[in-house]
């Protein structure tokens, strides 16, 4: 319907036969593909579709191998084939197929998001960056404590030797 109308196939399938598929930035072609779509149900929601990554995804690979089935030691008379038994092995060899699916690996994988830096884990460091500050400070502080003692002392070193000089001055020029 939409090759016979467009003129053109919707690129998200493939078309039949010798058709192309349809420009998308070619707004008459865009146009026409668009009502075709709606017509037929608004098949994946048109172009305004908003594609997520999808919660859960399964993916198969294919291997296969073929051979001829039946072969023609297996005489099998299934179904309605009422022949001989050369006859039904060569109609099922034409006309049918034989298909095992295997599991590849039963094994899967669980994709999940985390947080690269929680809460827990700032509040680990932002308490041990405040221990260490805080022991720095509190080393600052006795050393500062101990600056201004020994500041004090030699203050008090220094007017005590000023006063004795002084003294020992006053008691020598009073000596007659």
């Amino acid at each position: 319907m939409v090759i016979d109308q467009c003129g053109c196939g919707d690129p998200r399938f493939p078309v039949i036969g010798n058709a192309s598929h349809c420009f998308v930035f070619d707004p008459e072609q865009r146009k026409c593909l668009e009502e075709r779509t709606k017509d037929l149900g608004n098949i994946h929601s048109s172009f305004k579709c908003r594609c997520q990554q999808p919660c859960k995804q399964k993916v198969f690979t294919v291997a296969y191998s073929e051979a001829i089935w039946p072969s023609k030691s297996l005489n099998i008379t299934l179904g309605s084939c009422t022949m001989e038994p050369d006859q039904c092995n060569e109609h099922y060899q034409e006309n049918g197929a034989m298909i095992e699916v295997f599991y590849e690996a039963l094994n899967f994988e669980v994709l999940s998001e985390s947080e690269a830096y929680g809460v827990i884990k700032m509040m680990a460091d932002l308490g041990g960056q405040l221990g260490l500050w805080s022991g720095i400070s509190v080393i600052t502080c006795c050393e500062f404590v101990c600056l201004s003692c020994e500041i004090l002392y030699m203050m008090a070193m220094h007017h005590y030797t000023a006063y004795k000089r002084k003294a020992w001055e006053r008691s020598r020029n009073n000596e007659p």
